[in-house]
Parts: structure tokens; sequence; C-alpha cells
């Protein structure tokens, strides 16, 4: 033990040393600021010598000048080099801020609850954050009652205290929102950044958007005990103010949007249909088209849309004026058309249809295929997929013409079109989503209804297909320049992408798919939920192929991740499972195209349809010829041009 005493005593000897020397300094310090020269002349005559800076000044001051002017220089560089961390680092923090800011709250999404202790903001309404905190804990329906129409009597006074300046801002962009024929520039205060999809959350999340929320939390709690009558004063209540001049158009939505997944919870038909009458009232009094308005009836009253719609002019309505512009087939007549080749007798040997599945609503999913019966089990097959989202019908018309197109050249005889009969299958699902597809086109209105039509434990109506696979799925997820997704509860969840993954696990040999989209002229190759490249040499040949079949058309070839931040995709899941050759395809400018623009798209791709067909036998082995043949081809192409200048 003697030696650690040792240790001990000598160590605390050496600290009070270096205190006493400390102090014999700074007092040194300071009896040679005090005897400064009275002569302002006696200072140095050089100002630079001196840091300017105050954080450079070194903490104990030298006792050469020399070696003091020198490391002020090489302190002013570090302070300088701290400042610029310093500023990279708050403006990350601030960064993250904003993106966490960006939440949905914790009804809408699955993983993380936003915000947490939501009854806090009762007290935004004159409501004391105890009794919704009780309420959410002892939920009982005539106090919840209650407390909804408390909430609604706040929304009422916020209304009433409106000026009259935000309430003719409303309505000037309530005017150019539904316009026809907008200008090419909508003044700023006048525009309403509103996505086009049902279940629209509002980015903003003012306290009108939270009562909204607060309220939908307390009645969907109780709502499977709430009493009849309540539930019937509640409907009427929550509706009253519907197209207000000073309600907000996000307000309105949302409004309509949660009374829609109650009833869809509890069904009130009779309620539905005063209200679906109410609504037709006010867009022909008002001379607007809500798409809110419109897919509620679609929803609850399709036979009041049916009879709403030939009242109401595509001068003033943007749905009507888009309905009756389209040509897309709808899915009865593609029904119809698959039967019809099925049946005829010449394309008996080259032509298979097969039921593959059954959506939530019951409409039979089908798919055909074309080539000859084969007892190879891995013969080559690539898959075309269309209209997984309802509301983009041009995958189902150029699958439909591309068949059409192959069946006549089969008849003529062409001995490129019979060598890939014999080589390799070519399967084609034109509508993997019957339900949104049909809805969108129901009753003469668009509704840009972009998911399928099964119904959420919530009251939710819908899920995206296309978010729907299990490769690197996600529950909901947000982007900022994006809308919000719909993945479903769990992958797999919903009985289309069901069947599209068991007839695609009963192919033995896929290698390519293409998966049909509308709009943005663009091919996109995987991944689409990072940046990250596909493992070995596949990004090159899908870098390569996809240069090659765009030839025509130029359309650019990216990576799906560079539009936005994707999960659980069709594409990603294709290459990721299977290891074929995966595109998604987005066709066009635009979503609802006329009879003349579908033939310029169909024009635009018929050369990348062709070439992705010739390539599905090996593609990643024939590219690579292709390349080859076609550098060759240009390198001595740039001889000749060499000799003839030279």
């Amino acid at each position: 033990m003697r030696p650690l005493h040792l240790s001990i005593g000598l160590m605390l000897l050496s600290f009070l040393w270096t205190l006493t020397t400390d102090a014999a300094n700074d007092s040194s310090t300071l009896s040679s600021q005090h005897t400064l020269p009275s002569n302002q002349h006696a200072l140095p005559s050089n100002r630079h010598a001196l840091p300017s800076n105050r954080h450079a000044l070194p903490s104990r001051l030298p006792f050469d000048s020399a070696q003091a002017t020198d490391s002020s220089k090489t302190s002013h560089k570090k302070v300088k080099e701290r400042e610029a961390l310093f500023k990279w680092r708050h403006l990350r923090r601030c960064r993250r801020q904003k993106r966490r800011g960006t939440r949905l709250p914790g009804s809408y999404r699955i993983t993380r609850p936003y915000p947490r202790r939501w009854w806090r903001y009762c007290r935004w309404f004159r409501i004391s954050s105890k009794r919704c905190r009780k309420l959410r804990r002892h939920p009982t329906a005539t106090k919840v009652h209650a407390l909804v129409l408390d909430l609604l009597q706040w929304l009422l006074r916020d209304l009433s205290r409106t000026s009259n300046r935000t309430c003719r801002r409303i309505s000037k962009r309530r005017y150019y929102y539904f316009l026809v024929k907008k200008p090419r520039r909508i003044p700023r205060r006048y525009r309403y950044s509103s996505r086009k999809w049902w279940w629209d959350r509002y980015r903003g999340r003012n306290k009108q958007y939270m009562m909204v929320d607060i309220a939908d939390r307390l009645v969907r709690s109780v709502l499977s005990t709430y009493p009849k009558a309540l539930y019937h004063q509640l409907l009427r209540r929550w509706t009253t103010h519907l197209y207000d001049r000073a309600m907000p158009m996000s307000t309105e939505n949302a409004m309509v949007s949660r009374i829609s997944r109650w009833m869809q919870l509890r069904p009130a038909p009779r309620f539905a249909k005063q209200l679906a009458r109410r609504m037709g009232q006010l867009m022909l009094s008002q001379r607007s088209c809500p798409w809110w308005y419109v897919t509620f009836m679609g929803n609850f009253a399709p036979e009041q849309l049916k009879h709403l719609t030939p009242k109401i002019s595509g001068k003033w309505c943007e749905l009507r004026n888009t309905y009756q512009r389209l040509a897309f087939a709808t899915y009865p007549q593609l029904e119809r058309k698959m039967k019809h080749w099925a049946r005829n007798k010449r394309f008996r040997r080259i032509f298979k249809l097969r039921r593959i599945g059954c959506t939530s609503e019951g409409r039979p999913l089908w798919a055909y295929r074309l080539g000859y019966p084969s007892k190879n089990k891995f013969i080559p097959t690539a898959v075309f997929v269309g209209n997984q989202h309802g509301d983009e019908h041009m995958g189902a018309d150029l699958t439909t013409l591309w068949t059409q197109e192959l069946l006549q050249r089969y008849l003529k005889g062409d001995k490129t079109v019979l060598r890939w009969f014999r080589t390799r299958h070519l399967w084609f699902i034109p509508v993997l989503n019957p339900d949104g597809k049909a809805f969108d086109l129901l009753g003469g209105m668009i509704k840009w209804w972009r998911f399928n039509r099964s119904v959420q434990y919530d009251g939710q109506i819908g899920v995206d297909l296309n978010r729907n696979f299990s490769f690197k799925w996600r529950a909901f997820t947000y982007s900022r320049r994006r809308p919000f997704n719909l993945p479903g509860t769990h992958p797999f969840s919903e009985p289309e992408t069901q069947a599209l993954r068991r007839f695609i696990w009963k192919i033995k040999n896929m290698t390519a798919l293409l998966d049909i989209h509308q709009s943005g002229s663009v091919l996109l190759m995987p991944f689409a939920h990072k940046w990250r490249r596909m493992p070995g040499p596949y990004s090159r040949w899908h870098k390569r192929i996809g240069k090659y079949i765009t030839e025509q058309n130029h359309y650019r070839v990216w990576r799906a991740r560079r539009l936005y931040p994707h999960y659980g995709t069709l594409g990603d899941w294709a290459f990721a499972r299977h290891k074929a050759l995966s595109f998604v395809l987005e066709l066009g400018r635009r979503r609802y195209l006329s009879r003349r623009g579908m033939k310029k798209v169909y024009a635009e791709n018929r050369l990348l349809l062709e070439r992705f067909t010739n390539l599905a036998i090996q593609p990643f082995a024939l590219i690579d010829k292709i390349w080859r043949q076609q550098h060759t081809y240009q390198v001595q192409r740039k001889r000749r041009q060499h000799r003839a200048n030279h």
C-alpha cells in the first residue's frame, strides 16, 4: 500500500505547483497591463500583428511577441473552420427537425404515433385537456357526443370570426381550383396545392384540421355503442357547414373523408342519400365540381350520381369534361374482347385465357397467354402487367393493342412473331385493379381514384396495390414532395396481389416483367426504396437494355428512387425474388388521354414493346451481344466519316 500513497502524494504536489505558477503568471500579466507606457507611439506600429478576432486570442499571453503573431494566424484559421462546422451542423439539425414535423397523426400511421399526447391540443378549443384525457381512457358515447358538439361549436365560432378578406380569398381559391381551362399563372395567394387522392391528408395541420382529427379519434372509439338518435344527430351537425363561404377546402375535404369512414363502419343509408342530394344541389347552384363530393356520392349513392351527371356541363366541371374526352375501354369491354379471342378458332393453338383470382368486390382477374403450348416447364416467359392503379387506364389499352397487332401479324404469317411464339411465352394481365378502374369511371365522371376498393379495419377505403408487395414493404410512409400511400396492413394483404403472387410463382422461368403505369415518359429500373445499385452486373445490364429499348421514344432511363422513395413495389419484388429483367414504364405526359393521344402514345412505345419481347428469351445474354454490335458499328461509322473528311 505504501507505493500507492506515495503516488497520490506526488500527484497532489504537482497539482498545487501548477496552481501557484498559473497565479504568478496572471499577476505578471496584470502588472504589465497597468504599467503600459503613456506615449501612444510606444505601441507596435503593425496593427495586423495582433489578432483581430477575439476568439483567436490565446488563453495565456505568451512571453515572445513573434511567437504570438504566428500562433494568432493559425488560431484564426481554426476558428473559421469551427464556425463553418457549427453552421453546417446547425443546418443539418434544422433540416432534421423539418423532416420530423411531416409525420402523420397516429391513427393513420401504424409504426410510431404522432402526436403522442393529442389530448393536450384540446386547450386550443377552450376544452380542458383533462376532459379529453379521461375520455380517451374511459370513453362513453354520451360524453364523447357532448365533447364533439363542443368542438363543432368552436368551429362555428371560428368560421364566424373569419374576415371578409379571407372569405374572398377562399372563394377565389375555389374558383381557380375548379376552373376547367386554368390560366398559365395563378397568383400564389389563390393557389390550393391539394393532391387528387381520396383520404387526402392536409399537410398544414392547422387548428381546424386538429379539431377534425380529435373528433374522429373520439367517435371511432365508441362508434359501435353509439345510440342511433345521437349518431344521426352527429352526422347532421357534422355536415351543416359544408360549402360555407369561410370553410377552407382542406377542412371540408377532411370532414367529408372522416364522415365516410364512420359510415363505412356503421352504415346510415337514409342519411347518405339525403347528404348526396344536398351535395348535388350545391354543385348545380355553385357551378363547381368538388371531387370529394363526387367520390362520396360514388361510394354511398351511385344511382343519384348517375341521375345527376346529365345535368352537369363539361364547360364548368373538369371531372365531366375529362370523362367526355376519354377513349379508354371499360372493364366489361375488355372482358368481351379477351373472351372473343379465346373463342376464335384461328387462335386456338396460341391463345389461352385463364382466371387467376378474384377482387374484393367479386370481379374476376383475367390473364391470357400468347405462344404455342410446350412440354418444357422452364420455357422463358415474359409478363406484362397493366392498370395497377385505378386511374391509369392506358396500361390496359396498351397491352390489348399490342396483343391485337401480334395476332394480326400471326395471321399474316410473320416469321418474327412465329419465332417468338415457338421459343417463349407471353403472359398479359391487362387489368390488375378492376374495382378501381370501374369506380374511377362510375357515373360518367372521373374521380382520380388510385387504389382498390377493399375496406380496412378503420373504415378507410382502398389500398395502393403497388405498395403491397413483400420486398421492403413498409407501413404508412409520407414523402415531402409526394402524397402518402396506403400499403395495407401487411404485405400481400389484398386479393389482387395474392392472385398475382400465386400466378408468378407457378411460372418456372420468368425472365422479364414490364409494369405499365402513367405518366411521366420515364422507364424506371430497380431499386425504388433507396439509392442502392443492383448487385453484380445487373445494374449495367438494366441500363443498357433501357437505352436500347427507348431508342425511338427517347424516354429517360432512371432508377425508380429518383422519383421519390416508395416501398413494396412490383418491379422491385420481381427483380429481388426472381432475378428477372424488371422495368416500370411510365407512359405519356398526361393521365387521361383522348383517342388521338392514345394512338400517339402507342406509336411511341411500339418499338419498345417489340424489343422487350425480342429480349425476353435471354435478356442479359442478348444485350451484351447487341451492345457489342452497336459499339463496333459506331466505331466503323466514325472511321468512315474521319476518312471522308480528311
